[in-house]
């Protein structure tokens, strides 16, 4: 006779309540961290089907967490995320038990609590939503929730002007959300810098908004990239330097190869403004010695054999949407599209628009309005130029330098409900097939002045705000129908 199937979450719940029997009250604090507690529990379990059991150590155990249950659905074993909206933020994991009773993390210990829906009395600052991928695997043992209760879809928003804001606004208003005039009183507020949103105004919790305070110094800035990076081994940037910071300033002024050629670029603007070509470093060191230079500004070796398209320099424009920062939820775009020089390209050329691949600046050439078409190519135009074999491999090691990237910062973005972002990522390519990230952009231009662009900018505006309407509103197919994808893999 065959022998009836475990009850995998009895054995789960009654693992969890051998550790706590001792101390079953709301007052005492285990000396457990949850991460261990719940790999515990779940190796007892995977003990019982047959599977040897796992070791996770809290960096192993990495990404966002990402599957929703409501809350009458909560059963005894599951392990529940919870976001609490009001004027204490809360970010909690428990462990359900029996009825209401749970073990929650609390400062990296394991207490118990009475109740799931009781008001906790202190702020938590969270570090452990690296366990949910790896609890998404048993799925049929633990269940996640990630909502935060506390969004309601207003159908109402605010959209500041600039940057082709028309295209965010005609996309709302397809789906038949009415513009109102002040941030207070909308469901959703886009603007192109966090200097236009009223933050003290916003509900937290209740509206959305497409930026997340501070993240200028995390990593978007040409200042804040250079110190994110520099931090992950084997990166793949050009050389740089911070000229503000001592040390910096002080490896570039004796960096050994005096013939090299340098890219300049101010610390906060964007669409190549203020950049320029270093091509005397000496000039350029004495400069700064005497101070007629000024030190606000990142420095950057040139690539000075960049891979070509028919003879002239490009770069990729590549997407990813931080959909969510509490917990983080990192999504790339799967159309990207290549910014070209109309120039030929030469090294020893000193017309920047050689060098500058930038679609703004691209716009100053004076033969722009005839051949615009050839600055912007599609995904498909660059497949069709180098190969579908070679352009993967190029748009994996795009994924893999973002995931490296992603996975350094994440913990450094600020948790705030509702927040997200879009942002734009360069790459580059030298004639040995290197990659290359050269920048991070916030507000990434929008604009659809090319036939590529009129195709691939309106498609990701409206998936944009498919994939973060859907996706705090608690929908678990927030992906379907877009062209967003996990940035790692499940």
């Amino acid at each position: 006779m065959k022998a009836a199937e475990p009850d995998l979450r009895s054995v789960f719940l009654s693992t969890a309540q051998s550790l706590t029997s001792s101390k079953a009250s709301s007052a005492s604090v285990l000396p457990l961290s949850c991460t261990w507690l719940v790999c515990h529990c779940l190796n007892q379990v995977r003990r019982l089907i047959g599977q040897d059991p796992v070791r996770k150590s809290l960096n192993d155990l990495y990404i966002s967490l990402e599957k929703d249950i409501r809350e009458d659905e909560v059963q005894p074993g599951d392990l529940v995320f919870f976001e609490t909206v009001g004027p204490r933020e809360l970010f909690n994991v428990e462990v359900v038990l029996s009825g209401r009773e749970t073990i929650s993390a609390w400062q990296g210990k394991v207490q118990f609590c009475a109740s799931y829906k009781r008001a906790f009395g202190f702020q938590v600052q969270w570090h452990f939503r690296s366990i949910g991928r790896w609890l998404q695997r048993s799925a049929d043992i633990v269940r996640i929730r990630t909502t935060f209760r506390g969004f309601r879809a207003a159908h109402t928003f605010v959209v500041t002007t600039g940057n082709n804001s028309t295209l965010v606004q005609q996309a709302l208003e397809g789906w038949g959300w009415k513009k109102v005039p002040t941030q207070a009183a909308s469901g959703l507020i886009w603007t192109q810098t966090t200097r236009q949103v009223e933050f003290s105004s916003l509900k937290e919790g209740t509206q959305l908004i497409n930026h997340i305070p501070k993240l200028h110094l995390v990593f978007t800035t040409k200042k804040s990239m250079r110190h994110a990076t520099k931090a992950i081994a084997n990166f793949p940037v050009p050389v740089t330097f911070d000229l503000s910071d001592p040390f910096d300033y002080a490896a570039f002024m004796t960096y050994g190869d005096s013939s090299a050629k340098w890219i300049l670029k101010p610390f906060a603007l964007n669409q190549g403004i203020g950049i320029s070509l270093v091509t005397n470093a000496g000039l350029f060191r004495r400069d700064l010695q005497n101070g007629t230079e000024s030190r606000a500004k990142v420095v950057q070796l040139y690539i000075e054999r960049p891979l070509l398209l028919s003879g002239c320099k490009f770069d990729i424009r590549f997407y990813l949407l931080i959909a969510r920062c509490k917990p983080l939820l990192f999504l790339r775009y799967e159309q990207y599209y290549i910014r070209r020089s109309l120039n030929k390209y030469s090294l020893h050329s000193s017309n920047l628009l050689t060098h500058l691949t930038n679609a703004h600046q691209q716009k100053g050439h004076p033969d722009f309005a005839t051949r615009k078409e050839d600055s912007i190519w599609s995904k498909v135009q660059f497949q069709e130029k180098l190969g579908s074999a070679f352009t993967d491999k190029i748009e994996r090691g795009m994924v893999e330098t973002l995931g490296k990237l992603m996975g350094s910062v994440g913990g450094k973005v600020e948790q705030r409900l509702g927040s997200f972002e879009l942002l734009g990522f360069d790459f580059m390519l030298d004639d040995d097939h290197r990659l290359y990230l050269i920048e991070a952009n916030v507000n990434p231009a929008i604009y659809t002045d090319t036939k590529v662009l009129s195709t691939v900018i309106p498609r990701l505006i409206a998936d944009t705000l498919s994939v973060v309407k859907r996706l705090h509103e608690g929908d678990s197919a927030y992906l379907a129908n877009t062209l967003y994808k996990p940035l790692l893999p499940s």
